[in-house]
């Protein structure tokens, strides 16, 4: 038979015909190897949550001005996470952290809105009537406290800030 096929396909011809025929061998038998297998991403913290700046309450675009023994922050209905649950997300807040000279830990936790009495807080807001900050952190990992290094972030987080005067009169 290798006679017969020798006999009807010239040099040329066999030539042309290995040249097509192996490539296609050879895909076929490595074809296995050459397909990217399934990728699949982890499912936790692929996305940090975000914070609709438009929705927060009260604007943390503007000094907010405390005249009232308490007052109201909420970022309640502001918060999106697209591949954690809103209600399972941590949130932090922190009373004159960024003033403070050493490391302090959260002043409020859990809530995506906490009423704020400038006076419970009268001893670390030096100068009392001055601007300070309230910072509020979203995240959606466990955010750790170190006494020397500070806050530690492990996952993806949002960040919000307000600049406050107190300006009432304590009891």
């Amino acid at each position: 038979m290798l006679r017969l096929a020798r006999r009807l396909l010239t040099k040329k011809q066999a030539n042309r015909l290995v040249r097509l025929v192996a490539p296609m061998l050879l895909a076929m038998t490595l074809g296995g190897c050459m397909w990217w297998p399934d990728i699949q991403e982890r499912q936790d913290a692929l996305f940090g949550p975000a914070i609709d700046r438009t929705k927060i309450d009260p604007s943390p675009d503007q000094v907010v001005d405390l005249t009232t023994l308490s007052t109201q922050f909420s970022v309640a209905g502001a918060v999106s996470d697209p591949d954690t649950p809103v209600e399972t997300l941590e949130y932090q807040w922190y009373v004159g952290y960024l003033e403070s000279p050493v490391p302090r830990g959260p002043d409020f936790i859990g809530q995506p809105a906490i009423r704020f009495n400038p006076c419970a807080f009268q001893a670390d807001l030096i100068p009392f009537q001055a601007p300070h900050v309230l910072e509020l952190l979203v995240s959606d990992q466990p955010i750790e406290f170190d006494p020397e290094g500070g806050r530690i972030i492990k996952g993806g987080y949002a960040y919000v800030s307000w600049t406050f005067v107190p300006q009432v009169a304590c009891p």
